[in-house]
């Protein structure tokens, strides 16, 4: 009570009582006397210290009251004696007749005379509650507790008085009982939730609720209050749900339940106050239904809630049922989802050829994710409801609106049903929660939504079903766009008028999201507001004259608030499938007011108009810019938008066109799969992706700034130099991804992304075969990862089907800058979800920041295969630039996809520019003029613009280019605009590497440019590979082989395409398909046109133009044919003119000429047929405008001839731009070019085949020879031809194969393949070492020597490798151990020879060691900074379940210190130690520096009792025979278990036996001693009986010649193991014990800190850590000593609390798998706050795998706490 009687006391004295006045206070409805009798001493005390005179009187009824009560007799005796009862009269006599300066009337509430009383001050418990407000923490007044402590105890009691009344003086007596027991928040806790049975509720003390679940919104004690109360089992309860009750009891102890925490068998029963689980069982089941409730439920209280709750919440396994239909798995946004599921519905009916007519989508059930998993209260069920209408408001109508579409099968028109009806409608959402219940939380373990559906028919009076099951994630963004849209007033008001610009205060931290699920989860996170209406601010502000422009206004706010209102209430698809739809409606409304407003003019003051129409309906960060007519550097365009609502709408309109039109094409196919569907749908979202919503925005400055991103339907804007709020985090964590009902297939679709990784990646291993299953990959600031990891998943699954045993082994090192870290999770989890299985794949993930040229030097090696480096070119200006064509699309026109128009390339140009806008979208484009008017108000615009930015490759950006092929042999940049022109912009690298391929209208809708540049060196290795090819041929010179090699390499570099690389492939075939492709490019330069443009396109680099199925690539490939040349010819009218020639060559003796030419006019015309189609002018598909887009794309980015300030680039520009409306002419032709390299002759020889009229030229070998020497005819002469030299390929398989197999044996031999790749991050001084290598390449009898590395490996003929030498080899014979390896660096050579490891290493400097652990989910390595004097200490505890990997973890860390001369001392239980069981590349490693000593049979070389010396300030103090007593007393009963009896026997015979024999002490004199002492401590009697086996057993050999320096401090570091198997537990424990001491008083003398040296103690569980152990002296002092102590055990749980506190020291923890029962105390140890989340994580680890814990090195160089992380174990073999 004393928080009450202070508080008391403080109220009186703040009416500041004085002489000069009278205070009168009333101390009114208390039930404890004493409270009264406490104010009342305390008051008068301290007011007469004051000079106050004061009358204190309890009320006569309360007096009588308390009298009643013998216990009140000593207090109210007390209080007589002190005359401060009333005892006989009112107590309004006080109130009159009092002399006192205050009067204190106690207990008046119960007084019927008090009417006097009124204007006392009065004090009673509701006051006190009053003026607590809340801060339950003051009354129990801790200063030990934080201001977080406080406000966790505020929330505790603030719940619990939600369920109870409130009893401040019962709190305050709580308090008081507490007093001197609260040090933290979570001793609080304890005593909280224990003394909960005081209020009437449950207690919990096994589990506590996690301090952010306190915190949540949901009350912590909603659970356990509905239970005691019987919530669950009012009279509503069914009989099912009763038996579920029953059957859950019986079940939970029945053996059966392995999930069961609580059984009868466990440590808690003890504990309850109910004595076991059958009478629990009985107590609870009589709750449930009802019997003798009072006191059952008395019962219950004194029951741990934790075992209530495991019990009820237990899942009782279903009996097995007969196999369910199958049930599909769909992902995706609602449109999508139910058109799969009616094509799949179509297909089987087609395939089954039945008669339907009506296809019914019969709604089951709804399983969705919300805040609550529990809709039993009002305010889960509203979080609940919120939740579904939000999905009903993107879902509804969308039946109805498919339904719109005339679907046929079978040549039966059918109609779409849905059931129940209005199932997705919002308006309905509430009746399908609580009447017609199908809509249900998801479990709270669960973190993906589930909609069950199926699509259902009848034929012939028999019911057909197909069910399927909508799965989506919290991270979607398909059901963002109008829910906190809805949730506004004026959605409820369709006769309104509102035009909203809504407000985030921090609008920059969203602006700067880089994912999708990092935007919409802190879009949900901000508070948006909808309180600025557009329509009443222009109203307002507009003047008189000029209350036209406001109606105008008005008419967009009446028609948006009809449109909100339909949204929220019919939901989206009902809206659009209306024919005059309140969207269109909106859309018509501001787009007519941009007309109105460009079309006339306004004064300066009157811009503010412009802004108004610029910003209406976005996002910004503060709406008072509109008062103050200020610009906005940022805002977010919404999904509400007219520009976005128009897209979107238009997006559906395409994807349904798409799919009719598909639908219509397949209706004659024989079967129609589900990947076809699948594909399909994918391909039409892909093309309709929305990418953003406006152009540009005006901002101060007279600039522009455009878009940063897009998100679903939104799109960010912003200024490049607004500052960026957003905290570093990684958004990819959401539980969604690892949810085990999301469907692995969404991260492994193959979009057109990825198929464009994926096609680079095969085109490298096609050209360097011998890599293709050991690549290293880079990507520098992606956009996304799944393409990423959808790439390298199909890439490996395609190299398993060529050959499934191959050892796959990639490298894949992803940069981002730092802004953009984000991923690491995913791309972790992804890759070991794949591949984890399969142990021939190997993938090493890094995820790594870079913010400099320098940063990436750093992190990159030389040794990569291909780098990507994504989005490099600069914005440098926004702008406009007026149209080429004002005419608009007819409402029937397709509006996607969305194309960014690059303008075509004039040879000066150095920059490019982009058009932006799209003329399609009214609503976007009417936005664009208002933009442009907005700043050039001077005149009313005459005509329409459009927006576009330049964009260039700056100096860093050039400088990065550069660089890049330095470290990676393929340098692929990936961007809108990027062209090989740009590159060669560059003057001061251009020599340094050459443009392999090109190609564009790559990615998800054609917006990428792909360039593949190479080292020089590797066009180096081509050429001397021509020259070898070309000498063979036709024995030309020398100079001529040059000359010829060099004018291939010049034409190739300048063409597009990778054929170039192919040449690389040590298959001669492929030599001469690129000799087929350099002559075919001279041939047509030599070709005389009047063409103003002209192209020749390598058709495997636009393997997409052909069908995207990259399984069926082989066989499309052999149907592809190899070009299209592409001419452009102007014309008189505004069409251009185009003739493409569809070609395919072959390079062969004529003699196999007629099988080339068969072959290739089947290639040639399926091209002419494929291209003419999807090229068509008068292509009706609905995906013309991609095509027309990819057309245009080959042509703008082919260099024309002219200059860009020339009047004929300005009309081939023009004409060019119409070929993306189909405004185009082509003539086809197809052409077979044979290059005979044998074939007689002076003259090509022209004929004609086919139907086509196809072309074919037979191309002598004279011919050639000109073509490729560049002389006429006449200078070349005919050379004869080995038929022998030319060999096909199939014939050619097996010698490729068998020279392969000798080339692999000289590479063993000589160990120079391919350099192995040494990670940065894996080594942290990465040491290099030289190969000296000597290519001989043979042309025309010239030796060339040449550095070989990577691909240029692959020029093998003729080669000798040579290895350097061992200096001791005095004979020069090759020493395979001191091959050193080529690296990318100038540090000294490490060597890789085992043995001299401890050598190399003598004299490492103690800061730089560190102990290489394994790597993370990410590949990266996780180090132990073992020398770091920040470490706290040098300790380590391993723990974990037996056959896990402890043991071998611990020989690596051993092997890494044995290399820096780290010595070790193992005491070894287990015989895991043992030399024989020993990895052998440890003991190798350590060169045979391994010393055994097997105590039981050599001994121990210690005297037990030593008297231990110690240097205390220059004075050298030896132990006393107490000192020594003590400690071998403590020693032997922490392992026998010996109580104080026999700690005193076992004292007393040390002791005495100390002071006789001085220094011969030894263990039989100590037996000795105990036998003499027996009859003065029988207890002796007993330490001998247990000790007997010890005494015969152990030798203390205290004269052997044993020295601890010579082990720990070694000059070459050793491994020192005291093996002590074969002798009995309590004997291994009480050896260790000793020696340890012996160990720690030496190294107390002679250690240090600098001086390191490792003791590990195998199974520590049962070693003592108490407060007199060697184990607490060395965990607390031991690092100043040198001490590294690694204690490994299976298990703390035999250890009390203190010794486990003492371990937990340790500075770094490995957590190897734990036993079951110690998962749950684990999670804890790794995080105390949130332990649930690393139960699933210590559950999943493998073997060779941990959870490592402590302070590291961070990813930014600083040292410091890290999480807990995952890590697998560095094995031997990838330690090098």
């Amino acid at each position: 009570m004393k928080y009450v009687v202070n508080r008391i006391i403080e109220l009186i004295l703040s009416n500041e009582p004085s002489t000069n006045k009278e205070t009168m206070v009333r101390v009114d409805g208390f039930d404890n006397i004493a409270i009264y009798e406490q104010v009342a001493s305390r008051i008068t005390s301290l007011l007469g210290e004051k000079g106050l005179t004061v009358d204190v009187r309890l009320a006569k009824n309360k007096w009588n009251s308390f009298k009643r009560n013998p216990d009140n007799t000593t207090i109210l005796q007390s209080m007589r004696r002190h005359e401060w009862i009333a005892e006989e009269d009112s107590i309004t006599h006080y109130r009159n007749l009092h002399t006192s300066n205050v009067v204190i009337l106690m207990g008046t509430e119960d007084e019927e005379d008090k009417g006097g009383l009124a204007n006392c001050h009065s004090i009673t418990p509701e006051i006190l509650v009053k003026t607590l407000n809340g801060k339950y923490h003051l009354v129990f007044n801790e200063d030990s507790l934080t201001d977080q402590d406080n406000d966790l105890i505020d929330r505790l009691y603030k719940d619990l008085f939600e369920y109870e009344a409130i009893d401040i003086c019962k709190l305050s007596d709580i308090a008081d009982f507490w007093e001197g027991k609260i040090t933290n928040s979570k001793d609080f806790m304890e005593l909280f939730f224990s003394g909960l049975p005081a209020w009437g509720l449950p207690y919990r003390r096994l589990e506590l609720p996690k301090r952010k679940d306190i915190l949540g919104r949901k009350n912590v004690l909603a659970d356990c209050h509905r239970f005691i109360v019987r919530q669950p089992f009012n009279n509503k309860m069914s009989i099912a749900q009763y038996n579920k009750y029953m059957k859950k009891i019986d079940y939970y102890n029945s053996g059966e339940a392995e999930l069961a925490k609580y059984p009868s068998d466990h440590d808690c029963w003890s504990e309850q106050g109910i004595k076991d689980y059958d009478e629990f069982a009985k107590v609870l089941k009589e709750f449930i239904i009802g019997e003798n409730v009072q006191e059952n439920a008395k019962k219950l209280l004194e029951v741990d809630y934790c075992v209530v709750e495991d019990v009820l919440d237990i899942g009782i396994p279903t009996e097995k049922k007969p196999p369910k239909d199958k049930v599909k798995t769909l992902v995706g946004e609602p449109l999508e989802i139910f058109t799969n599921a009616l094509f799949t519905t179509l297909a089987h009916i087609k395939n089954t050829d039945i008669s339907v007519d009506n296809i019914k989508f019969d709604f089951t059930q709804a399983e969705i994710v919300c805040m609550y998993s529990d809709v039993e209260d009002e305010e889960e069920k509203q979080q609940l409801l919120e939740t579904w209408k939000a999905i009903c408001t993107h879902c509804g109508g969308v039946i109805e609106y498919l339904n719109k579409r005339m679907w046929t099968v079978n040549e039966n028109d059918v109609t779409l049903t849905c059931s129940p009806e209005n199932f997705l409608i919002p308006a309905q959402a509430y009746h399908f929660i609580e009447e017609d219940v199908y809509v249900k939380p998801a479990a709270a373990n669960k973190s993906v939504s589930k909609i069950d559906f199926s699509t259902c028919y009848e034929v012939n009076g028999k019911r057909f079903h197909h069910d399927y099951q909508w799965k989506f994630d919290t991270a979607n963004s398909w059901d963002k766009n109008f829910g906190e849209l809805c949730l506004q007033d004026f959605c409820n008001n369709k006769d309104g008028n509102y035009t909203p610009i809504s407000e985030i205060s921090k609008i920059n931290s969203l602006i700067f999201s880089k994912s999708e699920e990092e935007f919409f989860d802190r879009f949900k996170e901000c508070d948006i507001k909808f309180d600025f209406n557009l329509t009443d601010y222009v109203d307002k502000k507009i003047p008189m004259v000029e209350k036209v422009v406001s109606a105008k206004f008005d008419e967009v706010g009446k028609a948006f608030a009809q449109f909100a209102y339909a949204v929220a209430n019919e939901g989206f698809y009902t809206c659009i499938a209306k024919d005059n739809s309140e969207l269109s409606r909106l859309c018509d409304a501001y787009v007519n007011l941009g007309k109105y407003l460009r079309g006339r003019t306004f004064p300066e003051n009157l811009k503010w108009i412009l802004d108004a129409y610029i910003n209406a309906f976005n996002i910004i960060g503060d709406v008072s810019v509109f008062e103050s007519e200020k610009e906005i550097a940022s805002c977010i365009v919404p999904a509400w938008h007219p520009a976005t609502l128009e897209k979107l709408n238009d997006q559906k309109i395409f994807f349904l066109d798409g799919c009719d039109e598909w639908w219509n094409e397949v209706q004659n196919n024989v079967n129609i799969s589900e990947k076809e569907i699948a594909d399909t749908l994918t391909d039409l979202l892909q093309m309709s992706m929305l990418q953003s919503t406006l152009d540009i925005f005006p901002s101060y400055g007279q600039v522009y700034f455009g878009t940063i991103a897009s998100f679903g339907a939104f799109s960010l804007y912003g200024r490049n130099d607004i500052i960026n709020e957003n905290r570093l985090r990684d958004m990819i964590h959401k539980d969604a991804i690892f949810d085990d009902d999301f469907d692995r297939k969404e991260v492994s679709r193959l979009n057109d992304n990825a198929k464009m990784i994926y096609s680079v990646m095969s085109d490298y291993a096609r050209a360097f075969p011998n890599l293709a299953d050991n690549l290293s990959i880079v990507f520098i600031d992606p956009s996304e990862l799944q393409p990423i990891v959808a790439a390298i998943y199909k890439y490996i699954e395609i190299r398993r089907k060529k050959e499934d045993q191959a050892k796959i082994d990639i490298s894949l090192r992803i940069l981002v800058r730092p802004e953009n870290k984000g991923g690491r999770n995913y791309l972790a989890y992804w890759m070991d979800e794949f591949f984890s299985q399969d142990e021939n794949v190997n993938i090493h993930t890094y995820l790594n920041e870079w913010n400099s040229k320098s940063a990436l030097e750093k992190l990159l090696n030389g040794n990569n295969d291909i780098a990507f480096v994504m989005d490099i070119l600069k914005v440098n200006n926004l702008g406009f630039v007026s149209s080429y064509n004002d005419t608009c699309l007819a409402p029937s026109q397709c509006r996607f996809p969305i194309v960014y128009k690059p303008t075509p390339i004039s040879n000066t140009s150095v920059k490019r520019a982009i058009e932006l806008s799209q003329p399609q979208f009214k609503a976007a484009y009417e936005h664009t003029q208002i933009v442009r008017y907005r700043n050039n108000m001077e005149k009313i615009p005459d005509g329409m613009y459009i927006a576009s930015k330049e964009v260039s490759i700056d100096t860093d950006g050039q400088a990065i280019v550069h660089f890049l092929h330095e470290k990676a042999y393929w340098v692929v940049c990936v961007d809108s605009g990027m062209d090989g022109a740009l590159l060669r912009s560059d003057n001061s690298h251009q020599q340094d590497y050459n443009i392999i391929g090109f190609s564009t209208g790559k990615g998800a809708y054609g917006q990428y440019n792909l360039t593949i540049t190479t080292r020089k060196t590797i066009l180096e290795t081509i050429r001397k590979k021509l020259e070898n090819r070309l000498y063979s041929l036709f024995k030309w010179d020398k100079e001529q082989i040059k000359k010829a090699a060099q004018l291939c390499i010049d034409e190739a570099s300048g063409l597009d395409g990778i054929s170039l690389l192919s040449a690389t492939n040590p298959k001669d075939e492929n030599v001469r398909e690129f000799m087929a492709y350099v002559l075919t490019s001279l041939r047509e330069g030599k070709s005389e046109s009047e063409s103003v443009l002209k192209i020749v396109v390598n058709l495997d680099s636009y393997k997409h133009w052909f069908g995207g199925d990259i399984d069926k690539d082989e066989d499309i490939s052999a149907s592809r044919p190899d070009f299209l040349v592409l001419e452009a010819f102007l014309t008189d009218d505004d069409k251009l003119k185009l003739k493409a020639i569809v070609t395919e060559c072959k390079t062969s003796i004529y003699a196999n000429a007629e099988q080339h030419k068969e072959h290739a006019l089947e290639q040639v015309e399926n091209g002419v047929r494929r291209l003419s189609r999807i090229f068509n002018p008068e292509s009706k598909s609905i995906k013309r405008r991609y095509w027309f887009a990819q057309l245009y794309r080959a042509l703008a980015f082919a260099q024309v001839t002219f200059s860009n300030d020339t009047t004929e680039f300005a009309e081939l520009s023009t004409k060019l731009r119409n070929v993306l409306e189909g405004n185009y002419e082509i003539e086809w032709n197809g052409r077979i070019l044979g290059f005979w390299l044998d074939k007689q002759g002076d003259e090509e020889v022209e004929t004609v085949v086919g139907e086509e009229e196809t072309l074919i030229y037979d191309i002598p070998q004279k011919v050639i020879q000109s073509l490729l020497l560049k002389n006429n005819i006449d200078g070349v002469k005919y050379v004869y031809i080995d038929p022998q030299a030319v060999v096909e390929d199939e014939e050619q398989q097996e010698k490729i194969r068998e020279r392969e197999k000798i080339l692999d044996e000289e590479i063993a031999t000589s160990q120079t393949g391919k350099a192995k790749r040494i990670q940065m991050s894996e080594v942290p001084n990465p040491s290099v070492s030289l190969m000296n290598v000597a290519e001989h390449v043979h042309a025309g009898g010239e030796n060339t020597q040449l550095d070989v590395e990577g691909p240029e490996m692959i020029n093998t003929e003729n080669v000798n490798f040579e290895a350097s030498s061992d200096d001791n080899n005095t004979n020069n014979e090759t020493s395979k151990e001191s091959v050193m390896i080529k690296e990318s660096s100038d540090k000294e050579p490490k060597f890789t020879n085992d043995s001299e490891i401890i050598k190399v290493a003598e004299n490492v400097n103690l800061d730089d060691i560190r102990v290489l652990i394994g790597k993370n989910k990410t590949m990266s390595n996780v180090c132990w900074e073992f020398g770091s004097p920040q470490m706290a200490n040098r300790h380590l505890l391993i723990t974990g379940t037996s056959g896990q990997g402890k043991t071998y973890s611990i020989q690596t860390m051993l092997y890494e210190l044995a290399k820096s001369n780290i010595s070790s001392v193992i005491f070894d239980y287990t015989e895991g130690f043992r030399l024989d069981q020993l990895e052998p590349e440890f003991v190798k490693s350590m060169n045979h520096k391994i010393n055994q000593h097997i105590v039981k049979i050599q001994g121990v070389p210690i005297n037990p009792f030593k008297r231990q010396e110690q240097d205390f300030a220059g004075m050298i103090i030896q132990d006393t025979s107490t000192d020594v007593a003590g400690r071998f007393a403590n020693i032997l009963t922490h392992v026998y278990g010996f109580g104080e009896q026999q700690y005193a026997a076992i004292y007393e015979a040390t002791r005495v036996g100390m002071d006789k024999y001085g220094d011969d002490m030894d263990m039989n004199h100590f037996q000795e001693e105990l036998i003499g002492i027996q009859t003065q401590n029988a207890s002796a009697k007993t330490v001998l009986s247990k000790m007997t086996p010890f005494f015969h057993s152990i030798e203390f050999n205290k004269d052997a010649e044993f020295d601890w320096g010579s082990i720990l401090y070694a000059l070459e570091a050793k491994m020192n193991i005291f093996q002590l198997t074969m002798i009995d537990r309590e004997m291994q424990v009480i050896v260790t014990e000793l020696m340890l001491w012996d160990a720690w008083y030496f190294t107390k003398n002679y250690g240090s800190k600098e001086k390191p040296f490792v003791v590990v103690l195998d199974e520590a569980q049962n070693l003592s850590h108490k407060e007199n152990s060697p184990s607490k002296a060395i965990l607390t002092e031991g690092r100043k000593f040198g001490w590294s102590a690694w204690f490994a055990t299976q298990s703390l749980k035999v250890l009390a609390d203190d010794e486990v506190v003492r371990l937990m020291q340790a500075a770094l923890k490995l957590y190897f798998k734990p036993t079951d029962e110690e998962i749950t105390k684990m999670s804890k140890q790794l995080d105390p706050t949130n332990s649930s989340l690393w139960i699933g994580a210590l559950k999943a680890l493998k073997k060779g795998q941990c959870i490592v814990v402590g302070d590291r090195k961070k990813d930014d160089g600083t040292f410091g706490g890290t999480k807990p992380t995952v890590t697998s174990i560095t094995s031997f073999k990838d330690r090098g």
